[in-house]
């Protein structure tokens, strides 16, 4: 039996994948950045460098 990494586990247990992440955290960038202060902007881009 394959040991689960750290993604695939914290999948089953609720959360959700790397991949569904970006692609929400991409979306609500993408709708959002124009309206943003860039306190913001720096938070989103700090969570896209660091989980992206």
């Amino acid at each position: 039996m394959d040991k689960l990494t750290f993604n695939e586990l914290h999948g089953i247990m609720g959360g959700i994948s790397q991949e569904e992440y970006c692609a929400q955290l991409t979306q609500i960038i993408s709708d959002n950045w124009d309206n943003w202060d860039d306190h913001n902007r720096h938070s989103a881009a700090y969570a896209y460098q660091k989980y992206c």
